[in-house]
Parts: structure tokens; C-alpha cells; sequence
């Protein structure tokens, strides 16, 4: 009779393994992230642990849970970040609050005890990507992106340029099927994004980095013919982008964005949210990297870095090897 009930409920949770990652992606949004299938394999891997459905979870199981993430290991780049710890632990807390609400837990765990068991792991400094990232003068920009143009690499030209510009992720703007680029009249030239980290949308205006609007219309012109365009594979491409960057590294360009505004003073509250920051830890790195900086004269980012002429190379170059690809394809 219970099962039953449980079954005609629309608040019925299936907790077979194989629906797991189903109920992650209705609780969590419509998009199943790679964030989101890492924690279906914490899920799975309780299960194992455990010898039993998840429904089953005892209190030792979930201490057994956060030991497993306080020491989890990257293949080949050693220790996860503890922020990226803490976003599996805050959902896992969410999936485990919500089974215990529903009365789908064998177990009468408390809430608090639950929140307990499954707290996040104290944070001591700003993440390490962003410590260890430099925020990049003019002319080391500017050695960077004409060594890529020497060595025929325009597309990697402009995905470096378009990450100093816009500030997104290396992944983001690798993955164009997470982000639109909008022009519409009445409203500023933007880039509209879906956030896999965070599972979040935000907007980043253009209005300090105009150049940026050249230089995604020359990618967009020019990745129809090449097998290696930015959305094909954005992991890959940002992967390979790493690789090709002798001078730079795809997150030195965001903390050079972030810097580059603080120097020409952009509100602080628009720069968090154009990098999709909901604390002021980041933002306190990038006021010491500003420090440091000494900028060109100017109003945007495209002036105050002294980079316009060599964004109009990379367009230019891109531009010349899409006609080249369409001729051969002719």
C-alpha cells in the first residue's frame, strides 16, 4: 500500500540507479552538465559503498561520502579545486534534503544532520586556478597573439582575444552552443550565457570591449569550413588552445579582463557579474594583479590594452583563410 501511494504521488522520486541521473537533470534544470553527471557518480559510487539502493543511506554512509570528495584526485593534474568540491557537496546536500522531505529515505535522517555531514570544506584563499594566473600586460598580449598569428593560428588568435575581452571561461566560449551573441535594436550589443559551472545565465555587455563584436562575426565567418571551429568540441579546442599558448594560458585572459576594468574604473558589482562571481574572494586577486598594470590611454578595453591593430590582423587573417577554404571547397 505504500509503494502505491509512493507511485501515485507526482512527488514520487525513483530511486533505481539507472534513474538517477534523470532525477538530477529534472531537480537541476533542464541541461545535464558534465558538473551533474559527476555527481551521479558520487551517487553511484555510495551505492557500491553501501552494498544497497541509495534509499538506504545511513549517517555513516553520508561521513563516508564527503571523505570520498575531501580526497578526490584528477587523472593526470592532481587534486580537484576545493570550490569545485564544495559545488558537488552543495548538491548532493540538496539531492539528500529533498529524498529525506519526500520520505524516500528508509532512515529518519534530520535535516540539519544531513546539512552537517555533507558542509562544505573551508575555503583559506582564492581558488588556486586564479592565484596562480597572471593578469597580463599590454605588450605581453601583444607578443602572445602575433606569435600565434605567425604561426598561422588565427583561430586561437581570436579565442584568446575574445576571452581577454569578454572575460568568459575557457570552456564557455569554446562551447558555442552555451552561449548567443545578441544585437537586437534598443539594447546593448551583449553575449547572453548559460553558465555549465555554475548552471546560471548571465549577460556580458560589450559596450568596454566593441572589438569583440569584429571578432565573433570573423569566427563565425570562418568556422563553417574548418573542422577545428570554436563549438565543435569546446573541451577539445580549449585543451588545444592551452596547448598552443606559449606566452598565456586561456585564465590568465579572464583575470586580465578583470583587471584591465578595475583600471578603468568599472564598477566592481558589474565586473563580478560579468564574470559570473557571487563573492568578493576573486575580486580581491584581481584588485592586487591591477596594481601592477600600467595601461595604455583609453576608455575600453581595446584601446587601454593598445591591441586594436592586431585585433584587425587576426580579423583580416581569419577572413582571408575563410575565402581560401571556400575556394577549395569551389
Amino acid at each position: 500500500v505504500k509503494i502505491k501511494k509512493r507511485l501515485a504521488s507526482e512527488d514520487f522520486i525513483p530511486l533505481k540507479t539507472d534513474s538517477i541521473q534523470a532525477w538530477i537533470a529534472r531537480a537541476n534544470g533542464s541541461k545535464l552538465t558534465q558538473r551533474r553527471e559527476m555527481l551521479s557518480a558520487h551517487i553511484r559510487w555510495l551505492e557500491d559503498h553501501m552494498g544497497s539502493s541509495i534509499d538506504n543511506v545511513k549517517r555513516s554512509n553520508l561521513q563516508a561520502l564527503r571523505d570520498r570528495i575531501e580526497h578526490l584526485k584528477k587523472t593526470t593534474k592532481g587534486d580537484y579545486k576545493i570550490n569545485t568540491r564544495n559545488s558537488y557537496l552543495k548538491d548532493l546536500k540538496t539531492f539528500f534534503l529533498d529524498l529525506s522531505k519526500k520520505g524516500n529515505l528508509v532512515y529518519e535522517l534530520p535535516h540539519d544532520l544531513i546539512a552537517h555531514e555533507l558542509r562544505s570544506f573551508e575555503v583559506r584563499g582564492e581558488s588556486e586556478e586564479t592565484k596562480s594566473s597572471q593578469a597580463k600586460t599590454p605588450n605581453q598580449l601583444q607578443l602572445g597573439l602575433r606569435d600565434l598569428l605567425d604561426r598561422n593560428l588565427p583561430e586561437y588568435a581570436a579565442y584568446y582575444s575574445i576571452l581577454f575581452l569578454t572575460g568568459m571561461r575557457r570552456n564557455e566560449l569554446a562551447d558555442s552552443s552555451v552561449w548567443t551573441f545578441v544585437n537586437d535594436p534598443g539594447k546593448k550589443s551583449h553575449i547572453k550565457l548559460y553558465a555549465t559551472k555554475t548552471s546560471k545565465t548571465r549577460n556580458i555587455t560589450l559596450d568596454h570591449s566593441p572589438m569583440a563584436i569584429d571578432l565573433l562575426d570573423a569566427v563565425a565567418k570562418w568556422k563553417d569550413p574548418s573542422p577545428h571551429a570554436f563549438g565543435m568540441d569546446g573541451h577539445k579546442f580549449s585543451a588545444l588552445a592551452y596547448e598552443h599558448g606559449r606566452f598565456f594560458r586561456p585564465h590568465d585572459m579572464r583575470v586580465s579582463n578583470a583587471s584591465y576594468l578595475m583600471l578603468l574604473d568599472v564598477p566592481e558589482t558589474l565586473i563580478a557579474r560579468r564574470l559570473g562571481h557571487t563573492t568578493n574572494q576573486s575580486l580581491q586577486s584581481y584588485r592586487e594583479h591591477s596594481e601592477l598594470l600600467e595601461l595604455e590611454e583609453g576608455n575600453n578595453l581595446c584601446e587601454a590594452s593598445g591591441l586594436i591593430d592586431i585585433f584587425k590582423d587576426i580579423i583580416s587573417s581569419l577572413d582571408k583563410d575563410s575565402k581560401m577554404e571556400s575556394l577549395n571547397h569551389s
